[in-house]
């Protein structure tokens, strides 16, 4: 039922003047709310030398006015907050230690992190009921205990709650996402329909800009001159070199089109696998070569309701742009667990990365627990838990990241009984 007068409730909707948060602010009129626009501008940082090469994602916005306009034209108030200078630390600063680092960082999850800390605190100055943004995930009350849960939205094509998954209840408690329950195509029907003019937006859900080529303008501005050295390129398996690079600010683990100086050509199938911070040089091999049955993950959080006392079956995703993946999970202490996968996982993955762990595959898959990568391997022929393959074994495949200590104290079986995929 539309709710019209007074008592109509205020909610405060996340605006970046695109198509997703203007419908979604659209509906929410239309639902009889009193929406209230707000931006957070973390446009500040020069992260480039020319503008057209700006590297911070399609989420940032650098003008308040034309968002102002869109605004006007759903006839709601708007409010602009600068925000920049908690952007750059909630977000820049530790983007900038990771790739310096070696390590990988996960902006585009911590980055809707602040936003949403910011439009709680914004709600509540402003006295409103809600808050509520564009995008694609859905928010669920569990009826017995009265507990708030984030879910897969409904067009699996367009679904965020992977960028979502680091929400705590304080904003899921009050949190309306409008354009959960209709596919993408929907919302772009309605908003033709609006006739609004948009504020252009970049790809959407592409790789965050951690991983942009052009974020090393924004390293070399900030960071210390002895971190940005010179270095070689060398083969992970034999050492062998490939040629001179210009800064190892500019690569990072994982990263593929990897290029040195002099145009030295380097197989297109290439991937960083490691980087020596003391020597400045670089590490490559093929993926092909990685594998992993085994993952440990750190700063732990899910519903403290949840039973620990037996492993689960759960399905991890790594990045929004990557498909999950089944395994076991087993619940090592309050704050972290082992994630075990039936068969050896071809591929590489990087220290610090953001996981998110659900319950199912599939649109309405439940968000269980979160958090961050800190090792990953698999178990040799003498039951040795490696980081990568032993060149003794496989000469073909990497083995630069040499051994870690993983505490395996929990006894994984080799088998799951009562189990299965």
């Amino acid at each position: 039922m539309v709710n019209k007068g007074k008592d109509r409730k205020k909610v405060v909707v996340g605006m970046t003047g695109g198509v997703d948060s203007t419908v979604a602010a659209y509906l929410l009129k239309k639902q009889g709310l009193e929406p209230i626009g707000v931006t957070f501008n973390f446009y500040k940082e020069v992260t480039v030398q020319k503008a057209e090469e700006e590297c911070l994602g399609t989420c940032q916005t650098k003008s308040l006015s034309s968002i102002q306009e869109v605004c006007e034209k759903l006839e709601i108030p708007y409010y602009g907050v600068n925000a920049s200078h908690l952007f750059k630390e909630k977000v820049l600063d530790r983007v900038l230690t990771a790739r310096l680092g070696g390590t990988a960082f996960s902006p585009c999850v911590y980055c809707n992190l602040l936003k949403f800390d910011l439009l709680v605190e914004k709600s509540k100055k402003l006295g409103a009921d809600f808050i509520a943004t564009g995008h694609y995930a859905k928010v669920v009350k569990n009826i017995k205990t009265g507990k708030f849960q984030l879910i897969s939205a409904n067009d699996k094509e367009q679904d965020q709650s992977y960028y979502l998954s680091g929400l705590e209840r304080k904003h899921l408690e009050n949190l309306l996402l409008p354009c959960a329950d209709i596919r993408r195509s929907e919302v772009e029907q309605i908003a033709k329909s609006l006739g609004i003019p948009f504020v252009k937006k970049g790809e959407r859900n592409r790789l965050c800009f951690m991983k942009e080529k052009n974020f090393s303008y924004y390293i070399e501005k900030n960071a210390p001159p002895g971190m940005l050295n010179n270095g070689g390129i060398f083969i992970f398996e034999d050492g062998a070199p490939i040629g001179d690079h210009n800064g190892v600010h500019n690569f990072y683990v994982g990263q593929d089109k990897v290029e040195a100086l002099d145009e030295v050509k380097i197989d297109e199938d290439a991937r960083v696998v490691e980087i020596d911070r003391k020597t400045k040089n670089v590490y490559i091999s093929k993926t092909k070569n990685v594998r992993y049955s085994i993952c440990e993950v750190v700063n732990y959080k899910q519903d403290p309701d949840n039973d620990i006392s037996s492993p689960i079956k759960v399905f991890i995703q790594f990045a929004q742009l990557e498909k999950r993946r089944p395994c076991f999970l087993y619940f090592k202490n309050n704050d972290t667990v082992v994630l075990r996968f039936q068969e050896e996982v071809i591929g590489l993955l990087v220290k610090g990365t953001h996981v998110a762990i659900y319950n199912g595959l599939g649109a309405g898959a439940k968000i269980i627990g979160n958090g961050t990568l800190s090792s990953f391997g698999f178990f040799d022929k003498n039951g040795k838990f490696r980081t990568l393959p032993d060149p003794e074994e496989i000469e073909e495949e990497i083995y630069g990241q040499g051994e870690v200590e993983l505490d395996l104290s929990l006894k994984i079986p080799r088998k799951e009984k009562d189990v299965t995929f």
